[in-house]
């Protein structure tokens, strides 16, 4: 089952790219940066999975702006959504770096769930007014000869995160 794959991956990665994304954080930060990460993810999934991952994003004029990554392929439905705590988790809400320390900061993510059933997602009675939509992955390497695994992703997120982050449009 690919959710299980998934699921497993994620929980690999998970403390790692949370880090990644906080130490990287140029003009976005993390947890605010969900179009970054939903592209990077899904772009990744897509190169080394399966094209069933959609990247997806709501539209400008609804009061939820989020994005996340969505795969469905008839059997399974799934979210991937590494942002998904700045809505759920009041010790992430509105941190400043020097707030919080960094081991402080990897206890808290390394805690939080990362892959969700559509129903289990604090969006999921409130999808149809987001009217989310499919986005184009800025983050697809045409020459990418990746698998599954946390070392191949974070070569990745280096060869391709400031890419992604320069063509993210968060307006």
């Amino acid at each position: 089952m690919m959710r299980e794959k998934i699921e497993k991956f994620c929980n690999d990665i998970k403390e790692e790219y949370f880090m990644y994304l906080y130490n990287k954080g140029e003009s976005i930060n993390f947890p605010y940066c969900c179009k970054l990460s939903a592209d990077l993810i899904t772009s990744f999934f897509k190169m080394v999975c399966s094209n069933n991952f959609k990247y997806m994003c709501t539209t400008r004029e609804r009061a939820y702006n989020h994005a996340w990554t969505y795969y469905n392929d008839g059997k399974e439905e799934f979210i991937i959504d590494f942002t998904n705590l700045q809505y759920t988790n009041d010790n992430i809400k509105h941190i400043e770096r020097s707030e919080v320390s960094v081991e402080k900061f990897r206890q808290i993510v390394s805690k939080e769930q990362v892959v969700f059933s559509p129903e289990e997602t604090y969006m999921y009675l409130v999808y149809e007014l987001m009217h989310p939509k499919e986005q184009k992955c800025n983050g697809i390497l045409e020459d990418f000869e990746g698998v599954l695994n946390k070392d191949c992703f974070m070569e990745y997120l280096e060869i391709n995160y400031d890419n992604v982050f320069e063509n993210t449009n968060y307006y």
